[in-house]
């Protein structure tokens, strides 16, 4: 993958001032200021290299939550994205600045006035199946986005195929973002081989794309394994021949498997901290440590949609935000593998707002909060999450110190169902989706038709309409002040969670394996065709 990148860098810059509109202006101003990328052994040496074909590499990943890898409507998590990607591929990708290039699209025309975007493709590839990728393809899997109802596509109304190279997106409302989550709402699967073999519960498991590898089998909660596509369209491309994800939930185990070498890459290595400095420190290793375009909060959120739940009480939601210690919990217990947060986006990116205060950390502001509340001795409550991690228990700590005795709950795969169709009761943990443009992201979880947390957490008009504004703006500076305001309102006004820490994605790998990006840009986008593993 990323042969532009490799080969073409004067060729992507010329093709994105040319064909990016608004959406994708907004992303030439973003910057990565908290970037702490930091290699040891012989990555360096990298570019010195020649690839060699061959080999099988084993990623293994600290958590096992997965809706599927083969119905892109579907997916929701950068797991679900990122382990999809060796199979299935985009219409566009980001650079290393948060453009979005052209990929299996060629380019594409923004119309703002007509509330339209027309996209061309390439000619002459196949999905695994032997069908072509054509723009009845392409109009299929966008179709298939609009009927899930998914936020991000919410404005598009229809697909016309213009001819055999090109389709006509037709927007209700305009959105600027569109093209921003190309990466996303774009990936390509066989419409074919989702009509033949029954539907969406088949195409979950059984990925049919056009990329590098083709799927041959998913034990689930066990491993994933993807097999060299001999027709891959990118010629010379992949390097290695076979992928496989080692599915290991508990960190310990992933860790102590990665350094027996039965697997080449540790993903996700900073919900282990720890670990990390200590791979770090080793020398025998690539590690690398980023907040990368697609990093975000983390924190803590209340079910304060409902009516008879303390979080619905916006100063019990202002107490929970001035009782966490913050600082402390990134210095010493995440061990600087994050920085501290007041917003969603990061400092130095065009949708920060510096007027954004936020809540310090004062205990005694919560106590007297919480007693105005009507809740002078606390009161009793859960906390959910998915995987034990050390931050949600000295948080839980924090709170239980100013009245709010919280009993956590591992929830593992429970968790997400709770935050995408159940909901929860009390307190639960957050991660957002971030990116060079987040403005498609807020509607997902802050507007009324949003998909994640929507069954639990305030919505209200002033909400929806921050989102629908950040969307429907014709001009890069009126986005900006949308997304700016929202930020104010999500934080501040309505204090609807609480952010802890801007994530930083790591990882740990073993010196021979060479050019796979993980989260070098974004936390779901690497470059399993350019991936070889030295001998």
């Amino acid at each position: 993958m990323r042969k532009y990148w490799l080969f073409l860098p004067v060729f992507i810059i010329i093709v994105t001032l040319l064909v990016l509109g608004c959406g994708t202006k907004s992303t030439t101003t973003t910057t990565n200021p908290s970037a702490t990328a930091t290699t040891s052994a012989t990555a360096a040496t990298t570019a010195a290299l020649t690839p060699v074909y061959g080999g099988t590499l084993r990623v293994g990943p600290s958590a096992s939550q997965q809706n599927g890898i083969g119905y892109p409507a579907a997916e929701v998590t950068d797991i679900d994205y990122r382990h999809s990607i060796p199979c299935v591929e985009a219409l566009g990708y980001y650079d290393a600045a948060g453009n979005v290039v052209p990929y299996l699209a060629t380019g594409w025309k923004e119309d703002a006035a007509a509330k339209t975007i027309t996209i061309t493709i390439r000619k002459g590839i196949k999905f695994h199946d032997g069908t072509d990728f054509n723009t009845d393809a392409v109009k299929w899997n966008f179709q298939q986005f609009i009927d899930a109802k998914r936020a991000e596509v919410s404005s598009l109304a229809s697909v016309d195929v213009i001819d055999d190279s090109s389709v006509r997106l037709n927007f209700s409302a305009w959105n600027n973002g569109f093209i921003s989550q190309l990466p996303f709402n774009s990936q390509m699967v066989s419409p074919t081989a989702f009509q033949k073999n029954g539907g969406k519960d088949w195409a979950l498991t059984h990925p049919i794309g056009t990329g590098p590898f083709k799927f041959v089998s998913w034990e689930k909660d066990a491993k994933i394994r993807y097999e060299k596509f001999d027709g891959y369209w990118q010629k010379g491309r992949p390097y290695l021949d076979a992928i496989e994800f080692v599915k290991i939930p508990d960190p310990t185990v992933a860790l102590a498997s990665f350094q027996r070498h039965e697997i080449d890459v540790l993903e996700n290595v900073q919900d282990q901290p720890n670990d990390y400095l200590a791979l770090k420190a080793s020398g025998k290793y690539t590690t690398f440590a980023s907040s990368v375009l697609g990093s975000a909060p983390g924190g803590i959120i209340g079910d304060s949609a409902h009516a008879d739940s303390p979080f619905a009480n916006i100063k019990v939601r202002q107490a929970v935000s001035y009782a966490i210690n913050k600082k402390d919990i990134v210095d010493n217990v995440l061990h600087g593998v994050a920085v501290t947060c007041n917003q969603y986006g990061q400092p130095g990116y065009w949708g920060y707002n510096d007027a954004v205060k936020g809540f310090e950390y004062n205990p005694d502001k919560a106590k007297a909060l919480l007693t105005e509340a009507g809740y002078p001795t606390g009161f009793k409550t859960t906390m959910i999450e998915s995987n034990p991690t050390d931050w949600f228990t000295a948080a839980q700590s924090y709170l239980k110190a100013v009245g709010i005795d919280a009993t956590i709950d591992v929830a593992g795969a429970r968790w997400q169902q709770a935050i995408q169709q159940t909901g929860w009761t009390g307190l639960c943990y957050i991660t957002l989706k971030g990116g060079a443009d987040i403005s498609p992201y807020m509607p997902a979880t802050f507007s009324k038709g949003g998909f994640i947390w929507a069954n639990s957490i305030l919505h209200n008009d002033e909400l929806d309409k921050a989102c629908s504004d950040m969307a429907t703006a014709t001009d890069f500076a009126t986005k900006q002040k949308y997304v700016q305001n929202a930020e104010q309102l999500i934080f501040d006004k309505y204090c609807v969670l609480t952010p802890i820490f801007q994530s930083v994605k790591a990882y740990a790998a073993y010196p021979n394996v060479h050019d796979s990006k993980l989260f070098q840009i974004d936390d779901f986008q690497w470059t399993p065709a350019d991936t070889w593993i030295s001998k």
